[in-house]
């Protein structure tokens, strides 16, 4: 599949290694630094926010679709946004001591056993492109993750010493459910996850 549409003004496809100097670009427009007090005044965050994924990482996950899928939203040719995901497992080999803080739902843990799920690391759009660009990534992202297998989809979303009130809007509308937990003082994150198989 070269291409997949989605029904909004945007076309969402899979992003390719030309793509990565556009992704950052949009990436530091959201970017946060967590051991920076200064870069986490509320006031000064609308929107998607993100942490620093580099070039080589984003690049790995473009090119091995076992890693993860890497999508952008364009308009009329230019990207306005892009989303990034990996395979669960994937992120358990590479940083198995995330999961030490995770705290899930105790029937969600068991209907998630077994499946494979796609992790959402990153959604984020240009300021300047207007509205639809986050519903369209992950819708887009939904849609194709089909493709490759996976049944569940997961992601963080940041709610203390920042609410990421963007990301949490997006997972609301999109019907994920708030499962769980994981705290690293002083930040804390909610976990939400979705079916994306029918029951």
């Amino acid at each position: 599949m070269n291409m997949l549409m989605v029904r909004t003004q945007f076309n969402v496809m899979p992003a390719t290694p030309a793509d990565v100097a556009r992704m950052r670009e949009i990436q530091l427009k959201h970017f946060i630094k967590l051991d920076s007090p200064e870069n986490l005044n509320p006031r000064m965050k609308n929107g998607f926010f993100v942490t620093e994924v580099k070039d080589d990482k984003f690049i790995a996950r473009i090119t091995d679709t076992k890693q993860g899928l890497v999508l952008v939203a364009r308009n009329n040719g230019q990207i306005s946004g892009y989303a990034l995901a990996y395979d669960l497992d994937c992120i358990r080999r590479e940083e198995p001591f995330l999961f030490d803080t995770l705290e899930i739902n105790e029937a969600y843990r068991k209907m998630m056993s077994g499946k494979k799920i796609l992790y959402i690391d990153q959604i984020a759009k240009d300021p300047q492109a207007g509205g639809g660009v986050g519903s369209a990534l992950l819708d887009g992202l939904e849609g194709i993750a089909g493709w490759h297998g996976y049944s569940v989809a997961a992601g963080l979303v940041m709610e203390r010493r920042l609410l990421n009130m963007a990301s949490a809007r997006l997972m609301c509308k999109f019907d994920y459910e708030r499962i769980g937990a994981q705290t690293l003082e002083p930040d804390a994150w909610g976990v939400f996850a979705k079916r994306l198989e029918k029951a």
